[in-house]
């Protein structure tokens, strides 16, 4: 698998940093298994394994006052007799230091606006949120999903606050 020099890398790499000498192998590759990013399905999937390691994450953890609340995923669930067109599942990752209290999403699809709040979201904690899709989707559909941190809160990566995909289904044949 191709994962697995990019977490022997990671390994080598917080063992090499100050102040980590004295960690054995196991230890390191604890952490960073404690520190992934979530993508795809919550929790260990098919497609992405347990997650992505983030390194920089793993060299903070002990650094107070890090909020960082990330759209780790975005996709389009089938069909099921309760949704004829499917579900948006967005999953919201605390990737930061610090529990995240009221982070606001918002989800835009075709059919609308969905805001929704978490009320608490602990370090490393995921989230699943699921938006019906209220019409047939026949050529791309835009999904666009956001978070935003409560009392004007600065988010340490911005970067992965929001996420914005087009939804091509399948041709049936």
């Amino acid at each position: 698998s191709f994962s697995s020099p990019i977490v022997v890398g990671a390994i080598a790499a917080l063992m090499s940093q100050p102040g980590s000498k004295n960690l054995s192998n196991q230890q390191a590759l604890d952490l960073i298994l404690a520190n992934l990013n979530d993508g795809g399905e919550a929790g260990a999937d098919a497609a992405l394994g347990q997650g992505m390691p983030d390194l920089s994450r793993v060299l903070n953890r002990n650094s107070p006052g890090i909020y960082d609340a990330a759209v780790a995923s975005q996709r389009v669930i089938p069909t099921t007799p309760g949704n004829p067109y499917g579900e948006v599942e967005v999953l919201v990752q605390n990737r930061g230091t610090e529990p995240l209290v009221n982070t606001a999403v918002r989800i835009s699809t075709p059919g609308g606006v969905v805001d929704s709040n978490i009320t608490t979201l602990p370090v490393n904690g995921v989230r699943t949120i699921r938006v019906p899709i209220t019409q047939p989707t026949t050529t791309g559909m835009r999904y666009d999903s956001s978070v935003r941190l409560s009392d004007g809160r600065s988010d340490a990566k911005p970067s992965n606050d929001r996420r914005v995909e087009t939804y091509v289904p399948a041709v049936q044949k």
